[in-house]
């Protein structure tokens, strides 16, 4: 069976006094909670490297689909960086493929969940 297109966010997450990193997220079905990822690289970065260390991280409400703004009681904030479909095969290992203003490709886990592979 075929696996449904469904949304996906990356958001660049910025606290006070901490390196950003961006937030993948991954809309698993049209109800449930955003299958969360957090990546060090930009999507621009990601793209251009096709590896990024990263780390699943808890879930994440749907609103963050189109939320931009304040965050952890105002002590960071979120600004959203690429937004599309997705089709997800796999979340562990995570393997996706993705279609949005950036990242086009196919994501991968590399190195027991600990580096991902971004493929044309």
């Amino acid at each position: 069976m075929k696996k449904e297109l469904t949304k996906f966010v990356v958001l660049k997450h910025s606290r006070q006094d901490e390196t950003p990193h961006y937030d993948l997220m991954l809309e698993t079905d049209k109800t449930a909670l955003l299958a969360t990822f957090s990546l060090e690289l930009s999507p621009e970065e990601f793209t251009d490297k096709r590896i990024s260390d990263y780390k699943q991280i808890a879930d994440h409400d749907r609103k963050f689909l189109q939320y931009e703004g304040s965050v952890n009681d105002g002590k960071g904030k979120v600004e959203q960086v690429d937004k599309g479909k997705v089709r997800v095969i796999s979340l562990s290992p995570l393997k996706c493929h993705i279609y949005g203003k950036t990242l086009r490709g196919i994501i991968v886990c590399k190195n027991r969940h600990k580096e991902l592979a971004y493929l044309l």
